[in-house]
């Protein structure tokens, strides 16, 4: 039966009752319009969806730890960070960003870091949490890509950062497999970074110390807008006065600050503002974030 409405229905014997052949989780295609309507997509309420994390801070000061942490993890693994700890690793320290054949053309087949997303992707596994340890030590790789793209030698040959300009094309391919993964097959997205000093300054123009992630301007702009979360993982520090000087200290203590004050990069998306989160490890911070 023809309906000017909904288009062609048909019989249905087990409902006794005639059924809209475009129906897709209770949205129907406009036959006259040739889509279906866009008031059909909204949603309302917050999302339970998996993370999408960026965690930089000093060597040694428990990333990875932190990382092995959350719901069965893989790691792809950029300098043998991961090798005193019991997780499932691929180690991408000798693989390259992107692999290509003889022909200059993407090869899908051969060791590489795009290999593997891809795989994480398609393949079937039980991985909960891809984790990338870390993103600095994977920028080299991005350049040594960019610039085989681009037949030049190094980033610096072309002048004006346009060779920086260009390595946004692989940092997008990049984040846009890791959005792959995350919405596919719902996993949680975890890059490491370390972190670096920058001298800036505040809105009364004073100069500060601020900790910032260790990539490229470019680059790190790039992911602090792609993350929900950025955690700046520290350690709990108190000052002490010693012939009256002032120096600060830390017991081991480790936290995660998750907004920013200004002398680091921190954010979220959870608008959770309160204390830093301690002690550090997946339930801990899902029980804040999620409290």
């Amino acid at each position: 039966m023809w309906s000017s409405e909904a288009g062609w229905l048909w019989w249905d014997t087990l409902k006794h009752d005639y059924k809209i052949p475009h129906l897709f989780e209770n949205r129907v295609w406009n036959h006259q319009r040739k889509r279906y309507e866009v008031l059909d997509l909204v949603t309302t309420g917050a999302l339970d969806q998996p993370w999408k994390i960026l965690i930089h801070g000093m060597p040694g000061v428990g990333k990875t730890s932190l990382a092995a942490s959350f719901p069965a993890p893989i790691f792809g693994d950029l300098e043998g960070s991961t090798d005193r700890y019991e997780v499932v690793r691929v180690d991408l320290r000798q693989m390259p960003f992107s692999a290509m054949d003889e022909k200059g053309n993407v090869d899908k087949d051969a060791p590489s870091v795009m290999n593997l997303m891809r795989q994480l992707r398609n393949a079937d596994h039980q991985y909960k949490t891809m984790v990338i340890d870390t993103l600095d030590w994977l920028e080299p790789k991005v350049w040594e890509a960019t610039c085989r793209r681009l037949k030049i030698p190094t980033m610096e040959t072309m002048g004006y950062g346009k060779a920086y300009m260009e390595a946004d094309k692989e940092w997008d391919a990049f984040k846009t497999y890791c959005n792959y993964i995350h919405a596919e097959r719902q996993m949680n997205i975890v890059l490491l970074a370390h972190t670096t000093q920058n001298r800036v300054y505040d809105k009364d123009f004073n100069e500060m110390t601020r900790w910032d992630i260790k990539l490229q301007k470019r680059a790190a702009a790039r992911f602090i807008e792609w993350a929900e979360l950025i955690g700046f993982l520290t350690y709990d520090t108190y000052l002490t006065r010693t012939n009256g000087k002032e120096s600060s200290k830390h017991d081991g203590k480790r936290v995660l600050m998750v907004h920013e004050i200004g002398s680091y990069v921190a954010k979220n998306r959870f608008g959770y503002s309160g204390e830093p989160i301690s002690p550090i490890n997946f339930d801990t911070m899902k029980g804040a974030l999620h409290g």
